[in-house]
């Protein structure tokens, strides 16, 4: 598995919005991070099974 690192506004960016959801509503910051974790291992595991995205990039959607 490779590494993943976020950039410091992608990890800002994500913080934020995990508070928002915990805010909207109980337990939904925990699930949303969850979430993004579990992109990010898929990521990470298999980094060609994203969608091509912006020049040598891919995009993997966070489910649920």
């Amino acid at each position: 598995m490779i590494k993943v690192r976020f950039v410091p506004a992608a990890e800002v960016e994500l913080l934020r919005e995990v508070a928002y959801y915990s805010k909207a509503s109980t337990g939904t910051g925990v699930r949303f991070q969850a979430a993004v974790q579990a992109a990010v291992v898929r990521a990470a595991t298999h980094p060609l099974g994203g969608a091509p995205s912006f020049k040598e990039t891919r995009s993997v959607l966070v489910k649920g």
